[in-house]
């Protein structure tokens, strides 16, 4: 993971619009990301939600759909850029059944970090 430690990456979930540190079991939110960079080069976006259904898209947001279970959920996303950029983390989403919820925000796992974007 080069650059890994240096790297500035946050994700936030919502659930209708608001704000939220758990999601319910089988409901429909949104994962956001912020990335603190300093290349200007347009970003792409590939993600993909493990268990949940996610509707498709190119952006540093996403919709995921939750199985109705109360097994985790993890998102994965990859982003890279036109210069050879590369950063792919994971997302684990506490829902509010598990001892998970408890834990303060999301955090974002820095999987793979080439130092490019």
């Amino acid at each position: 993971m080069n650059n890994a430690a240096s790297r500035k990456v946050s994700a936030t979930m919502s659930h209708n619009g608001k704000p939220i540190a758990a999601a319910e079991p089988g409901s429909t939110i949104v994962l956001d990301l912020q990335i603190q960079r300093t290349n200007s080069s347009p970003l792409n976006y590939r993600w993909d939600p493990g268990p949940a259904e996610l509707v498709a898209t190119n952006a540093a947001s996403g919709t995921v759909k939750l199985p109705p279970g109360a097994g985790e959920t993890v998102a994965f996303v990859e982003i890279t850029n036109d210069d050879g950029g590369l950063l792919s983390g994971s997302i684990a989403v506490p829902l509010k059944t598990t001892a998970s919820a408890s834990q303060s925000g999301l955090v974002f796992k820095i999987l793979d970090d080439n130092g490019m974007l």
